[in-house]
C-alpha cells in the first residue's frame, strides 16, 4: 500500500464543494450520495473529502466497493475499504461480481460493464465517480484513435443529469489529488495492472500521454478543455437537431420528403440525434451505417433499417422509430379477460365482447380473406392492410381473433374506428396501438350474433 498530517489543500476541497453545493440546492433534502470506492488514489482522495464536507453540506454518504475478482490482491482490497470507511463512519457496500474474461470488448470493457451495472442499481441522489483530468486525457486520445465525433469526443461529463452521475475531480490532476494524499497521510491500494501495457488506458498513459506530458506540460489540461469545447458543440448539434426534428416531425408522424431536403449532414445529425433519444444503450452507428440508412430512405417509399436495438421505418413518406427486433406471438385463446398479452403490447378486450368467450388469437393466415358478409365477395387481408396503411413488415404481427371459423377482428384492419377513418398513423399498428401505448382496444362488438 502506498501512503503519505499538514493543512488540507483548500483547492481541491473547495473544487469538490463547489461542484456539489448546486446539487445540494437542487434538492428538497439531505442529498443522498453513494461513492464508487475501489481503494485506489483516486477514490480514497475523494472519500477524505466527502467525509469532510459532511461538515459544512447536508450530504449523507455511503461507499460502494466492487470486488472484480480479477486479481489476487482483490480480497485485500475489499479489507482496505472496509476499514477506511469504518475509520470515517462511511456505510460501505461490498459486491461480489463476474466478469467475462471471454467477452469480444476485451477484460477492461468486461470488467467496467460489471462495475456498472451494480453501481447504478443503487438508489441514491447521485453516484459520485473519482475520474480526474488525467482520466479525461487518456479518454479523449482512446476515443479519437478510434474515430470519435463530436459526442464521444466531449467524453465525461462532470454532471450527467440523466444517470446522476457527478464527478467533482474532473478538473483536477492526478498530481493535485496526490498532493492532497501526502499532507494527509492518506493510504491506497496499488493494481498490480497499472504498468500492463496489454490494457489500452494504460499503454495510453504510459506511452503516449507521458511523453507529452513532458514535452507539452499543459497538455492534461488543454486536452480537458478540448473536451469542453466537443461538449459545448455537441449541445449546439443537439438544438439544431431538435430544430430539424420539429420541422421533420422525426419519430411523431414525420414526413419524409421534409427530412429528404435538409443537406446530408443535417440529416446525418438529425438521425444520430434521434438514435440516441430512442435508445438507452450506448450504441451510435458509424457514418458509413447512417448514410446507408440515408440511401434507403432516399430510394425507397416502404424501408426499414435496424440501428443497434432501434430500427427506422419509412411508410407512405412517414418516418418512426420501433423495436429493431419484433416478436411473432404465438397462438392463444381469449377466455373473457379485460386483456390478452400480445407480442410487446397487449389487446383490450370490452365488456361487449364478453359472450363472445372463448375466440382464438393469433397472426394472420397466408392468404387469409374477410366478407363483410353473405353473398359480398372476400377481401384479402393482405389488400385490407394496404389500404388501411399497415406498413408490410407489420402484417405479419397482427392479431386476428376468430370465434369457429368467423373471423371477428384483425387488429388495425377490421372492427377499427382508425381503419374506416383511413388515418394512417406510425404510433398506431394501422388502429392497433401498441408500440407507444402498448395496447389494442378491439372496440365495438362484431356484427354476428355469439
Amino acid at each position: 500500500m502506498a501512503s503519505s498530517r499538514s493543512r488540507l489543500p483548500e483547492s481541491l476541497t473547495d473544487r469538490v464543494l463547489a461542484r456539489l453545493a448546486p446539487l445540494v440546492q437542487a434538492g428538497a433534502g439531505p442529498l443522498r450520495l453513494t461513492l464508487a470506492l475501489s481503494g485506489g488514489l483516486d477514490s480514497s482522495v475523494l472519500l477524505h473529502v466527502l467525509a469532510d464536507l459532511r461538515r459544512q453540506l447536508p450530504i449523507v454518504l455511503q461507499a460502494c466497493h466492487v470486488h472484480h475478482g480479477l486479481s489476487p490482491e482483490a480480497d485485500a482490497w475489499r479489507a482496505h475499504c472496509e476499514a477506511v470507511c469504518a475509520a470515517l463512519a462511511v456505510p460501505c457496500e461490498t459486491h461480489c461480481v463476474q466478469v467475462d474474461r471471454c467477452s469480444k470488448a476485451g477484460l477492461e470493457a468486461a470488467a467496467r460493464e460489471a462495475r456498472y451495472r451494480v453501481l447504478m442499481s443503487i438508489r441514491n441522489d447521485w453516484l459520485v465517480l473519482a475520474h480526474h483530468a488525467d482520466d479525461q486525457a487518456e479518454t479523449l486520445l482512446f476515443r479519437l484513435s478510434r474515430g470519435a465525433g463530436v459526442k464521444g469526443a466531449a467524453c465525461m461529463r462532470d454532471v450527467d443529469a440523466e444517470r446522476r452521475i457527478v464527478r467533482p475531480l474532473l478538473h483536477a490532476s492526478r498530481a493535485d489529488l496526490e498532493a492532497y494524499a501526502r499532507a494527509n497521510q492518506i493510504a491506497w491500494v496499488e493494481d498490480e495492472s497499472n504498468p500492463d501495457q496489454k490494457f489500452s488506458r494504460n499503454y495510453l498513459r504510459h506511452i503516449i500521454l507521458d511523453p507529452l506530458r513532458a514535452r507539452f506540460p499543459g497538455v492534461v489540461t488543454n486536452l480537458v478543455r478540448s473536451t469542453s469545447l466537443f461538449a459545448e458543440s455537441d449541445e449546439l448539434l443537439s438544438e439544431l437537431a431538435q430544430m430539424d426534428a420539429g420541422v421533420v416531425g422525426f419519430g411523431q408522424a414525420g414526413s419524409r420528403t421534409r427530412w429528404l431536403s435538409l443537406s446530408p449532414a443535417r440529416a446525418r445529425n438529425l438521425l444520430r440525434h434521434c438514435l440516441s433519444d430512442a435508445t438507452s444503450e450506448s450504441y451510435m452507428p458509424e457514418m458509413r451505417q447512417l448514410d446507408e440508412g440515408l440511401r434507403q430512405v432516399a430510394t425507397s417509399a416502404a424501408t426499414r433499417w435496424a440501428f443497434g436495438s432501434r430500427a427506422v421505418c419509412v411508410y407512405r413518406d412517414q418516418l418512426w422509430f420501433e423495436p429493431a427486433v419484433l416478436a411473432v406471438p404465438g397462438p392463444m385463446v381469449w377466455q373473457g379477460e379485460s386483456e390478452l398479452p400480445w407480442g410487446e403490447g397487449r389487446i383490450l378486450f370490452p365488456d361487449i365482447w364478453h359472450d363472445f368467450a372463448p375466440c382464438r388469437v393469433e397472426t394472420r393466415r397466408p392468404a387469409m380473406s374477410w366478407s363483410p358478409g353473405a353473398g359480398r365477395p372476400h377481401r384479402s387481408i393482405k389488400q385490407l392492410c394496404q389500404e388501411a396503411g399497415v406498413p408490410p413488415w407489420w402484417r405479419a404481427l397482427l392479431p386476428c381473433v376468430w370465434r369457429h371459423d368467423a373471423l371477428l377482428w384483425v387488429g388495425g384492419v377490421l372492427g377499427d374506428e382508425q381503419r374506416a377513418a383511413g388515418e394512417v398513423r406510425p404510433e398506431w399498428l394501422g388502429g392497433w396501438r401498441w408500440f407507444q401505448t402498448r395496447s389494442a382496444d378491439v372496440g365495438q362488438a362484431p356484427q354476428i350474433k355469439p
